[in-house]
């Protein structure tokens, strides 16, 4: 709704970076602290990994690697 980005995945090959949101041109800095917000759920239960990355070659990440676990209801 409004502003949300919807994923939906139509084949699964288990490449978790397969399905992506990305945003870019935030400049986001290393050592930097960001905060970020979200509310994400599944169709069924899974796993979500979080990433900041800079959006360059070596796409290294910054700070930010995580894992979520999503169910039916939307979680913060």
């Amino acid at each position: 709704e409004g502003d949300a980005i919807v994923l939906r995945a139509t084949k699964v090959d288990f490449t978790d970076w397969h399905l992506q949101a990305v945003q870019t041109d935030l400049d986001l800095k290393e050592g930097q602290q960001y905060k970020l917000k979200f509310k994400a759920k599944g169709e069924a239960s899974c796993t979500i990994g979080v990433n900041a990355m800079i959006d360059q070659e070596d796409w290294h990440d910054i700070g930010l690697t995580d894992q979520l676990q999503l169910g039916k209801d939307y979680r913060d």
